[in-house]
């Protein structure tokens, strides 16, 4: 009886935080565009990118775009998408997740381990400093994703590279360095609001 008291405390207690944490949507595609943010051929053309992007490497990347985060941690949003989707083939956890809360102005990018040797820290950094922000702060939301996931893509095909100077730069524009945490089996790489409102 004691147990069953203990038990009913403890879900009395925990209940309020499940009922607000946000539901992950369902993986529907590469491009999951729940904020609306994409034209019918944007998101078209976005898909292609990533369809050939797995087809060549076997990458996994997919985009996500929310309207708001509802006031839930986008860490912890994000955390429970990528465990609920999976990205990654199994064994190498190369899978990459590109996370816009668009009244949140957040964005966030979440590279597998089998990937950190190509997408650093430094490197997920500039790319949405120097690429997506430009596009983000003049309201042209797809336009930054598409212009970002360009970038992401060619830099894990080897087909382009961010030179050192480059990331120097951009770091010490920003004034300081992009932190780190350890969620299995994604390494977090940037959280950072991109425009002030």
């Amino acid at each position: 009886m004691k147990h069953k008291i203990t038990a009913l405390i403890l879900f009395i207690f925990f209940l309020p935080f499940t009922v607000m944490a946000l539901d992950v949507p369902s993986l529907k595609g590469r491009v999951n565009d729940n904020a609306g943010i994409f034209s019918s051929s944007q998101k078209q053309n976005l898909e292609s990118t990533l369809a050939a992007l797995e087809n060549q490497t076997s990458i996994q990347m997919a985009v996500l775009t929310i309207p708001s985060l509802d006031g839930e941690d986008l860490e912890g949003f994000s955390i429970r998408t990528v465990e609920k989707w999976k990205l990654g083939q199994k064994g190498e956890d190369k899978g990459i997740l590109l996370l816009l809360a668009l009244e949140d102005r957040k964005v966030r990018l979440e590279v597998g381990y089998g990937l950190e040797s190509e997408l650093t820290d430094a490197k997920t950094g500039y790319i949405v400093r120097e690429v997506m922000i430009p596009y983000f702060s003049k309201g042209d939301f797809a336009g930054g994703i598409i212009a970002g996931t360009a970038v992401v893509t060619d830099v894990v095909k080897g087909d382009k590279d961010i030179s050192a100077e480059a990331l120097s730069r951009s770091q010490t524009s920003q004034n300081r360095p992009t932190g780190r945490s350890l969620p299995f089996p994604f390494i977090f790489i940037l959280v950072m609001i991109f425009f002030n409102s």
